[in-house]
C-alpha cells in the first residue's frame, strides 16, 4: 500500500511572498561581493560603490523608489555588468511605467549573466513585462537555449546498470574547473546516486559542517515530472527535492516536504561518504521510490533529474549544476529545471506490480488505473482488486473481485475504471495484488479522495451556525481545502487534502456538540482580523484543562518572524506533551492558567512594510474578545521585542506582564542614542512587571538591547528580573523560557 494512505502532513496555510523582491536581491548581491570596479572607478561623486549601494537601499526600505531609481542608473553607469543592480534597475523602471526602458535593462542584466527567469516571471515588480516584445524574445532565446542544453544531456537508464558519468558544470562567473561526477542506477528499490569530486569539490566534509539545508556544501538532487510546455523538457513545476551532505560530523540526508515548507532528515536518504588519501571524494545515496509516490518509473518512464554541487566555507557561491538552476538550493520555488531522465522498461527482469490512480481526486468521472505487470516467466496470474471506505472496509458487495489472466514473459499493461460517483465526500482506498505464475504475489494500492456534489455547500452550511469570531477560522480551513484541490496535480496523493477536510469536519463537530471549535488540548491554527481588517494566522497552543481553569492567563508571543510562529507554538506545546525542560507543570482550575497565541503578524497576502506595532493591537484586542479576559501577558523576542515595548506604552491596562527576549536584532529605533530612546519611552508603565532575558554574546555587539534596559530602570520601570543569557538567541530559548515564566505566574 502507498504511504500516501498515511500521510498526515497538513496542507500549506500561508502562502509566503517576498516582500521588496527587488531589495532582496540586491541585498543578496552586497553579501555575495559584486565583481569589483575598474581602477579608475573607484571613487565618483556622493560616495564610492559600497556607499552608493547602500543608499540605494535604503531608499528601496523606505519605498523612495522614485528616488533609488536614478542612483541605480548612475551606479549601472559606473559600475556596469552587475546583474543583480542591472534586475533591481530594471524591477524600479517597471514600477514606474517605464516598461521599454525595463525590457532593455533587463537584457543587459541577462547579458551579465542573468539567469533567473522563473524568479523574474513572479516578481511582483515586473508585472505586464512579459508583454514586451524585447522581454518575449529574451524568454523564447531562454528557453531554447536550456531546451537545447538539456537534451544533449539527456539520461536513459536500463534495469540495475549504471549509467555513464554526468559532469556538473560550475555555474560561477569565475568557474572552478575539474567539476564533480554524477552517475545513476535503477534500482528496484530506487535511484542509487553516485558523486564523486576532486578538490576543491570535494570539501563537503569537515568538522562544524551545517547540513545543505541549514546553509552548509551539499549536493542537492530534483527528481520531477517534466511539464511538456512549450518550454521543452527542462522544467517542472511537480517535482521533489532531496539533499545530502554532513551536520555534526555525521552524513545525512533529507526531503523537503512542500506542505508545511520544511526540510525532513530521513534514515534512509543518509549518504555513504569518504575521503581517499587524495581528498577525493565518493558520496553514495539512493532516493527509494517509496519516496516519490505516486510515481515510478515503470509507470512513468519519463522523468527528469538536476544534480547540484554546493561548496563549503567562504567559496559558497560557488556551484556546480547538471543544468544551471538559480533555484537550486530554493526548495519554494514553483519551478525546477532538468534534464530529461528516461527509463527502458523493456531491461526489467523479475516479478515487479506498480500502478497509478488518475484523477486522484474524483467527482462525477470515473478514475483510470493504470497497471504494469512484468513477469519473470509465461503463465497465469490471480489478479486482485478491491476498494476500501476504511480498513479492511471493502465497498464491493461480496468483497474483493478475482480474476485470472495470462501474462507474457516481460511487460503486461492493464487498465481499469472506477466510478467513486455514488459515494459520501471522504478517503477512499485502491487495493490491488498481483500473483505472479512463480508464486510470489505483490500489492499495489492509492487513496482517492472524492468530493461529492455539493460538498462545498454543505460545509457552508454547518459554518453559518458557528459563533460570529468562530467563522473566519472555519472559512480559512475551507478556502484552504478549495485552493489546494484547484492546485492538485491529477497524479499526486490527496493525503494532505484528506487531512484538512478531517481536521474542519473535527471543528464543526467540537462545535456541534461542545459549543465551540476550540479544542481541548494541543495545536490549534486561528483567523482573525488585522488592522486592515483583513485576516490573518495564529498559531495557539491549548495546555489540557485549560477550558476548566477559573481566570485564563493568555501569552501573546511577538516573533517578529512569520517563519517562527508554528515552530514556537510547536515547541511550547512540546513542554507539556513531552515534558520539555520543564521538571513541573502545575494543573488544574487554578488562576492563571497560560494559554499561548503566537500571530503571525503579516497579512496572508501582500508586500511592503509591515507594522508590527499595529499588528500586535489587533493581535491583542482579538485574544481579549475571544478568551473573555481584560488582561494578558506579552512575550517578545528582537523585532517583536520592539512592538511589545510599544504595546506597552500604547494599552497598558490591557497587560499583566511582560517578558523582553532581547537579541542583537532588537533595534527599534535604528542609529539612535540613548536619549532618543529614552524619550522614545517616557511613557512606559511603571506598575506591571517586567522580565529581561539578555543574550548577551549578542547584544554587546549590536542591537539597542543594553540602551532600552537602561532606559527602562531609569524611569522606574518595575524590572522584575535580569537575566544574562550566554549563547545565541533561537526560539526553542525563547519557547522554554517562555512556558517556564507563564507557570511561574500560575
Amino acid at each position: 500500500m502507498t504511504s500516501l494512505l498515511f500521510n498526515r502532513i497538513g496542507l500549506p496555510i500561508l502562502s509566503l511572498r517576498v516582500a521588496g523582491m527587488a531589495l532582496a536581491v540586491l541585498m543578496l548581491s552586497l553579501l555575495a561581493g559584486a565583481s569589483p570596479a575598474p581602477a579608475d572607478q573607484t571613487e565618483m561623486p556622493g560616495g564610492d560603490r559600497a556607499v552608493l549601494a547602500e543608499k540605494i537601499i535604503d531608499l528601496i526600505r523606505q519605498d523612495r523608489r522614485a528616488e533609488a531609481l536614478p542612483l541605480s542608473r548612475t551606479f549601472n553607469e559606473r559600475f556596469p555588468g552587475d546583474r543583480v543592480m542591472l534586475y533591481n534597475q530594471a524591477c524600479m523602471e517597471n514600477l514606474a511605467g517605464l516598461s521599454a526602458e525595463a525590457a532593455a535593462t533587463l537584457a543587459k542584466a541577462v547579458n551579465a549573466g542573468f539567469d533567473d527567469f522563473a524568479m523574474a516571471s513572479e516578481d511582483p515588480d515586473l508585472a505586464g513585462l512579459d508583454q514586451n516584445p524585447t522581454m518575449a524574445k529574451l524568454v523564447r532565446e531562454h528557453s531554447d537555449r536550456l531546451g537545447k542544453l538539456a537534451a544533449a544531456r539527456a539520461v536513459s537508464l536500463s534495469w540495475e546498470k549504471v549509467s555513464s558519468p554526468l559532469v556538473l558544470t560550475s555555474e560561477s562567473s569565475d568557474p572552478i574547473s575539474g567539476g564533480p561526477e554524477i552517475r545513476l542506477t535503477w534500482l528496484p528499490a530506487g535511484l542509487a546516486i553516485e558523486l564523486h569530486a576532486a578538490p576543491p569539490w570535494s570539501s563537503l566534509v569537515g568538522p562544524g559542517t551545517l547540513a545543505p539545508w541549514n546553509g552548509g556544501p551539499g549536493l542537492l538532487f530534483t527528481l520531477g515530472i517534466p511539464d511538456g510546455n512549450q518550454a521543452g523538457e527542462f522544467q517542472t513545476s511537480n517535482h521533489f527535492v532531496f539533499a545530502f551532505g554532513m551536520e555534526k560530523n555525521l552524513p545525512v540526508g533529507a526531503a523537503y516536504l512542500a506542505g508545511p515548507g520544511r526540510w525532513q532528515p530521513i534514515s534512509e536518504l543518509q549518504p555513504k561518504i569518504r575521503l581517499d588519501e587524495k581528498d577525493h571524494l565518493e558520496l553514495r545515496t539512493t532516493i527509494p521510490w517509496a519516496s516519490i509516490l505516486p510515481y515510478d518509473p515503470l509507470i512513468d518512464a519519463q522523468l527528469g533529474c538536476n544534480a547540484t554541487v554546493r561548496l563549503a566555507g567562504s567559496e559558497n557561491r560557488q556551484r556546480a549544476s547538471v543544468l544551471p538552476d538559480p533555484a537550486a538550493f530554493r526548495p519554494r520555488s514553483a519551478t525546477r529545471r532538468i534534464i530529461p531522465l528516461t527509463f527502458l522498461t523493456t531491461s526489467v527482469t523479475g516479478d515487479v506490480f506498480v500502478g497509478k490512480a488518475s484523477p486522484t481526486i474524483s467527482g462525477t468521472e470515473p478514475v483510470t488505473i493504470d497497471l504494469v505487470v512484468v513477469s519473470r516467466e509465461d503463465g497465469p496470474g490471480l489478479w486482485a482488486l478491491d476498494f476500501l471506505g476504511g480498513p479492511d472496509q471493502s465497498l464491493l458487495p461480496g468483497g474483493q473481485a478475482s480474476q485470472t489472466i495470462e501474462l507474457s514473459r516481460g511487460l503486461n499493461r492493464l487498465t481499469r475504471q472506477a466510478d467513486f460517483s455514488g459515494l459520501k465526500t471522504g478517503a477512499y482506498v485502491i487495493k490491488a495484488t498481483m500473483t505472479f505464475p512463480s508464486g510470489r504475489t505483490l500489492l499495489w494500492g492509492s487513496s482517492i479522495l472524492q468530493t461529492a456534489p455539493g460538498w462545498r455547500e454543505e460545509y457552508l452550511t454547518r459554518i453559518e451556525q458557528l459563533k460570529p469570531q468562530e467563522k473566519p477560522t472555519a472559512l480559512f480551513h475551507l478556502e484552504t481545502i478549495e485552493k489546494a484541490i484547484a492546485a492538485h496535480h491529477p497524479r499526486r496523493g490527496p493525503g494532505a487534502i484528506v487531512t484538512t477536510i478531517n481536521e474542519l469536519g473535527h471543528l464543526l463537530d467540537n462545535a456541534e456538540t461542545g459549543g465551540t471549535i476550540l479544542p481541548d488540548r494541543g495545536y490549534f491554527l486561528a483567523v482573525y482580523p488585522g488592522p486592515d481588517q483583513e485576516t490573518r494566522l495564529c498559531h495557539i497552543y491549548f495546555p489540557p484543562g485549560w477550558k476548566t481553569a477559573a481566570v485564563l492567563n493568555p501569552i501573546l508571543m511577538l516573533t517578529g518572524s512569520s517563519g517562527l510562529a508554528g515552530a514556537a507554538a510547536n515547541r511550547m506545546g512540546q513542554n507539556y506533551e513531552k515534558g520539555r525542560q520543564i521538571p513541573t507543570l502545575k494543573t488544574g482550575a487554578d488562576e492563571g492558567f497560560p494559554i499561548y497565541l503566537v500571530p503571525l503578524l503579516e497579512p496572508r497576502e501582500g508586500r511592503g512594510p509591515v507594522d508590527l506595532t499595529a499588528e500586535a493591537e489587533s493581535s491583542l484586542t482579538w485574544a481579549l474578545e475571544t478568551f473573555e479576559t481584560a488582561t494578558l501577558s506579552v512575550a517578545a523576542s528582537d523585532l517583536g521585542a520592539g512592538a511589545a515595548l510599544q504595546l506597552a506604552q500604547n494599552r497598558p491596562a490591557a497587560l499583566k506582564a511582560i517578558i523582553i527576549f532581547a537579541g542583537g536584532s532588537l533595534e527599534p529605533w535604528p542609529q539612535a542614542d540613548a536619549d532618543f530612546i529614552r524619550r522614545q519611552m517616557g511613557d512606559f508603565p511603571r506598575d506591571f512587571p517586567v522580565t529581561w532575558m539578555d543574550f548577551v554574546t549578542e547584544t554587546r555587539n549590536s542591537g539597542q538591547g543594553p540602551l532600552i534596559l537602561r532606559a527602562l530602570q531609569e524611569l522606574g520601570a518595575n524590572i522584575v528580573k535580569v537575566d544574562e543569557v550566554r549563547g545565541g538567541l533561537n526560539f526553542t530559548q525563547v519557547a522554554d523560557r517562555t512556558v517556564l515564566w507563564a507557570e511561574e505566574m500560575r
